[in-house]
């Protein structure tokens, strides 16, 4: 995920190898980052000031697949570990809930008069981590980005005072909007 520019929070493999100061050079593209920061799993690299960084570290990069998926990637699971509103880069995983989605499947709720509204939500890699302490106030849970635009802030406020339900698919969608919301309405984010 670009942090700035230059600056990227990303995962590596090993992860434990890689410490705050250590130079590492990525791929065939020999692409030279610094570890400025560890935040396991996570680390956040500055990368020498190249031209095409973006496109290179796509081709060097690859889907993160959650941990109980017992392969290498593929390209194809760029497609296939994708949900059909993905638009935004910047996550991690998938909001799993929408993986049973696609247009077809949104048209017809369309065409039934549902208003579908989208955010953007950025799931982190703690999706795929257990919570492991007895004792919830304990345990580390990450956080995760997500924005609400002001088009979909507008209708989803006229649904509430309409009285009418609103129906948030999956639950990083559902905490998102119980995060923005306050006093009976959403808020920008």
């Amino acid at each position: 995920r670009k942090i700035q520019p230059f600056i990227y929070q990303v995962l590596i493999k090993p992860s434990k190898r890689a410490k705050v100061e250590d130079q590492i050079v990525i791929g065939r593209n020999k692409i030279k980052a610094k570890v400025i920061e560890d935040n396991p799993p996570e680390k956040r690299l500055k990368f020498d000031k190249i031209e095409d960084l973006d496109r290179l570290l796509e081709e060097e990069g690859s889907v993160p697949l959650p941990p109980y998926i017992k392969r290498i990637p593929e390209e194809l699971d760029k497609d296939r570990y994708q949900t059909v509103f993905a638009k935004n880069k910047g996550a991690v995983a998938a909001p799993t809930a929408g993986l049973h989605f696609d247009k077809d499947y949104l048209d017809q709720i369309e065409q039934k008069g549902i208003k579908i509204c989208y955010l953007t939500l950025h799931i982190s890699y703690g999706t795929f981590k257990p919570i492991t302490e007895q004792d919830l106030e304990k345990g580390k849970l990450f956080s995760e980005y997500y924005r609400i635009d002001t088009d979909s802030i507008d209708t989803l406020n006229k649904v509430k005072t309409q009285k009418k339900r609103i129906i948030a698919v999956g639950t990083t969608s559902c905490r998102a909007l119980e995060s923005a919301a306050k006093n009976e309405k959403i808020h920008p984010v």
